[in-house]
């Protein structure tokens, strides 16, 4: 161990001390394991427009946040705009386990929606959207063409006909 930092004191290898709060670094630079044990990390406080990321054994961008707008980013060095969380790599998955009872929840104040892309084309393959204004759920594929929506009386519309979920028939 080069130094020790207990109770606000840098202690060296040496055994020689300094107080913590006299050190002004603007690059701190480790190489070896680094343990820290207790007590709140903050990053950025000043709210910096500083970029945080941290390196895996094949990713440089393992895990990004973006200092200018605070997106984060798993497996990319640049957000797509507009995106909060951005998840990119060969093949990728969003994996939620839970024992118990396990969703997803969308907020917003209009309309939500899942879309669904083609990667190498960039282009949109389908998607649900939930449209707060009138309570209808649509669904769409072969890029965005509506195949069916639910009104919010339940009435069912396919493509050109209708199926009312009051009747029996």
């Amino acid at each position: 161990t080069d130094f020790t930092m207990t109770a606000n004191t840098f202690t060296a290898a040496s055994g020689s001390t300094i107080a913590a709060q006299a050190l002004t670094a603007t690059t701190v630079t480790a190489t070896g394991d680094i343990s820290l044990d207790g007590g709140n990390f903050v990053f950025n406080e000043s709210s910096a427009d500083k970029d945080f990321r941290v390196e895996s054994n094949n990713n440089t961008h393992a895990l990004f946040v973006e200092g200018s707008d605070g997106g984060i980013g798993i497996g990319v060095s640049s957000i797509e705009a507009n995106a909060q969380v951005h998840i990119e790599g060969a093949e990728e998955y969003l994996v939620i386990k839970h024992a118990g009872q396990m969703g997803i929840k969308l907020y917003g104040d209009d309309t939500n929606v899942l879309y669904s892309y083609d990667k190498s084309g960039n282009s949109l393959t389908g998607g649900i959207t939930f449209n707060h204004a009138d309570g209808t759920m649509i669904f769409q594929n072969n890029g965005s063409t509506e195949r069916m929506r639910i009104a919010s009386d339940g009435d069912i519309l396919l493509n050109a006909g209708n199926i009312d979920s009051s009747s029996n028939d």
